[in-house]
């Protein structure tokens, strides 16, 4: 069974095993094992949890507000 907890250096390690699991789908019925399922899962909550986290840039924030601005106007 394969740890949940991952870090950024065991990135490569954790890509290994989910080609590993991906694998094993070719090889059954084309249907992801329970553990292949959740191991991607938590890949894609890790990388895109830190993503989402991140602060909006300031001219990205500009932008919106000058768009909320010219749609309020029409």
């Amino acid at each position: 069974m394969h740890s949940s907890g991952t870090t950024a250096a065991q990135g490569g390690s954790c890509q290994e095993n989910i080609s590993e699991e991906l694998q094993e789908v070719e090889e059954n019925s084309g249907r992801l094992e329970t553990s292949a399922q959740a191991l991607i899962g938590q890949q894609l909550k890790a990388v895109y949890g830190e993503i989402v986290r991140e602060p909006i840039p300031d001219r990205l924030l500009k932008l919106i507000e000058e768009l909320e601005r010219k749609e309020d106007s029409r």
